[in-house]
């Protein structure tokens, strides 16, 4: 009976020990992979642009397809710094001589290429890479990544021009996924406006990234290798999930969110958010401040 007990006490503690052994190879292995991820690219730093600009587009189908949601986000790896600038859907993008266009509608021909364009034209910058979601794609990949934890500020109600109700959130902390999450973004009350929708893509974004925090950065890089998609994308899996992976290592104090400088104006009896070309130029200043600093060394 004593031996029985003995051999038991022994196999547990070599069972404990190859659980340990175990954890820490494996804790080994990420580590490995991460200082792999996290080392320089074969391509000499100088040769790199700082920064890259890419652009984030959230389209409406409801109608004539439109962009909802425009985000233009600057990356500088070496500074790790990101820089996010939500722009307004009714941005407006045409001279006072022309007929009224916003720039939501650049994209009402279901055209990337025109976006892109429309927001280079507006803040006279080259933008690399873009990104283009509609409600299925964005939700799928809600959904593979299982959420996000938020408090809802409001009960969010909106029917389709069917009738049927489309979005339909609750006031309260809440767990967005797939089609609620989408719904979150894409809300628009009359009180608040774009404005309001703006600060929730915001807050949205930020408690993505603070959840993301709460994961190895390698399990971020291969979440998104393997379920990255978009509706209209010149991202390839790989990019986005070295982009992923990136600003999952960033400092929080260098995470940085704006919206495009502007006021709301009536023009021809429509609400629309008047750019300032010169703040623009500031913020745009800001995102490109290593490239200027590097100029300057050289």
């Amino acid at each position: 009976m004593k031996k029985t007990r003995i051999r038991y006490k022994r196999l547990f503690f070599f069972l404990a020990c190859f659980l340990i052994v175990l954890g820490l190879l494996a804790y080994g292995i990420l580590f490995i992979i991460q200082w792999i991820l996290s080392a320089p690219k074969t391509e000499s730093i100088s040769s790199q642009p700082p920064s890259q600009y890419y652009l984030f587009v959230g389209t409406n189908h409801e109608g004539p397809p439109q962009a909802d949601s425009l985000i233009l986000v600057s990356v500088n790896p070496q500074q790790k710094k990101m820089y996010a600038i939500s722009l307004p859907g009714n941005t407006k993008i045409s001279r006072n001589d022309e007929p009224l266009l916003l720039l939501k509608d650049a994209y009402t021909d279901g055209d990337a290429e025109k976006t892109v364009s429309a927001v280079e034209n507006l803040l006279h910058i080259r933008i690399g890479r873009h990104a283009i979601f509609d409600n299925a794609t964005f939700s799928a990949l809600m959904d593979r990544f299982g959420g996000i934890d938020l408090y809802v500020e409001k009960n969010m109600s909106h029917t389709d021009v069917s009738g049927a109700e489309d979005i339909a959130l609750r006031q309260g902390f809440q767990t967005l996924e797939g089609n609620d999450a989408y719904g979150y973004l894409r809300f628009l009350d009359e009180e608040g406006g774009e404005i309001s929708r703006i600060q929730r893509e915001e807050r949205f974004i930020k408690a993505f990234l603070n959840q993301s925090r709460n994961h190895f950065r390698i399990y971020t890089w291969g979440l998104v290798r393997y379920y990255w998609n978009a509706l209209d994308t010149n991202i390839s899996q790989a990019e986005a999930a070295d982009l992923a992976y990136d600003i999952s290592g960033f400092p929080a104090d260098q995470l940085y969110f704006t919206i495009l400088p502007g006021e709301t104006r009536s023009y021809e009896h429509v609400k629309v958010w008047e750019i300032n070309p010169v703040e623009i130029q500031e913020i745009v200043g800001l995102t490109i401040e290593q490239e200027q600093k590097q100029g300057e060394k050289e």
